[in-house]
């Protein structure tokens, strides 16, 4: 059980001493920097199944044809297509066992191609399948001995950066209640949290907020104009920003 409370709970494993030294940070207006790399955070990239990579029963193929075919009167060569394309879905949102590493879990997140105005329910908005790693084994190891809220913050950090950024390599997002449940920690942590990595690092993580704009962290729009007050060229901003050269230079006539 001591082991499972450093994962499911290790903040209750420290003394409850109030903040400590937790200082509150204010992200400035400006934040010059791109998103933060997935090798600066330790993100993984996960290859997702093919059609020709989905094993399925060979009864359940003939069974599923015959009805396709029968009944719906549909070709064989698109019923075949049909029913892998259906398998690969099925991987794709419940991954085998065999597909999932110790320390990840099966999420779903917002699709980072989403256009809904930000006040439509999540359960409405564009979503995609996602495997993140929570845990790291050498994360687990420093977790069961953490002694202070600090060193757990900064752990929980390098962690909330990595799920971030494989959610984004794998086109999605991730909002803050999403990481309030992986981690068992409020929404205000993880947002002051959040704040802070990009205020030391001088990076910007992949969130609703930022890439599409849902909320109000600090988005690409206010690193686009903090480039053009300093003078920066098109060219330079949209290779900084990950951004193409249209997008910026359709911020900057927004002005």
């Amino acid at each position: 059980m001591e082991d499972l409370r450093a994962i499911i709970s290790p903040r209750d494993q420290l003394p409850h001493t109030g903040d400590g030294d937790r200082q509150k940070v204010a992200l400035p207006r400006y934040l010059a920097g791109p998103l933060a790399p997935p090798q600066m955070v330790n993100a993984r990239t996960v290859d997702r199944p093919a059609g020709d990579d989905v094993l399925v029963p060979r009864a359940v193929v003939d069974k599923m044809l015959a009805f396709l075919v029968q009944e719906e009167h549909i070709s064989r060569a698109r019923a075949l297509a049909m029913i892998f394309r259906l398998a690969c879905l099925r991987e794709l949102y419940c991954p085998p066992l065999g597909r999932v590493r110790p320390g990840q879990v099966a999420w779903i997140g917002i699709s980072t191609t989403d256009r809904q105005q930000r006040e439509h329910q999540t359960a409405y908005r564009e979503q995609v399948p996602l495997l993140l790693t929570l845990h790291t084994q050498e994360e687990l190891k420093r977790l069961a001995r953490v002694k202070s809220l600090s060193e757990l913050e900064a752990i929980q950090q390098a962690q909330m950066a990595r799920v971030l950024t494989e959610a984004y390599l794998q086109g999605g997002l991730l909002a803050l209640v999403d990481l309030q449940q992986l981690f068992l920690r409020s929404y205000q942590t993880f947002s002051r949290l959040l704040r802070q990595f990009m205020v030391d690092h001088q990076m910007v993580l992949p969130t609703p907020g930022t890439i599409l704009d849902a909320g109000s962290a600090m988005t690409h729009k206010e690193i686009i104009i903090g480039f053009y007050l300093k003078g920066y060229f098109s060219h330079d901003i949209a290779r900084i920003t990950r951004h193409s050269p249209e997008a910026g230079g359709q911020v900057h006539r927004r002005l």
